[in-house]
């Protein structure tokens, strides 16, 4: 799967040639402002691509991870979520995340696990609780 050929402006495709720190958070802001646009394909090059520049950023594997659900694909998005835990224990949106996708899988066990470490890092248990009712009714 290609990129966009005219979807990386010329200051993009400047700053992955050049400091890849800035460049990746330009991709990542990139990733993140096409999505309520519904471009969550190209959002996903744009992740890919700052991926390629830092595979140890936790963040971008769960902003990937997220655009992937979006997309109804929570197999896929399930690996993702797991690489930004690996990469970040402390992620806790990593593991609300995953808990969301693998409700929609029907790990049900694996989700409620999951829903626990995230109450542990912070998150209201009442507020996922209820994402995660709601997943199964429409199971």
């Amino acid at each position: 799967m290609g990129g966009p050929s005219k979807a990386v402006p010329a200051l993009s495709r400047r700053l992955l040639v050049g400091a890849r720190r800035p460049a990746e958070r330009i991709l990542l802001q990139l990733g993140v402002d096409l999505r309520p646009w519904g471009q969550a394909h190209r959002a996903i090059w744009y992740l890919n691509r700052a991926i390629r520049l830092n595979s140890k950023n936790a963040k971008l594997y769960h902003q990937r991870g997220s655009l992937i659900i979006a997309l109804g694909q929570p197999e896929r998005a399930v690996q993702g979520f797991n690489e930004a835990i690996r990469l970040d224990p402390w992620l806790a949106a990593g593991y609300v995340n995953r808990a969301i996708a693998l409700t929609l899988l029907g790990k049900d066990l694996e989700a409620e696990r999951d829903t626990g470490l995230a109450v542990q890092l912070g998150i209201a248990r009442s507020v996922l609780e209820e994402k995660i009712a709601e997943l199964k009714q429409q199971r």
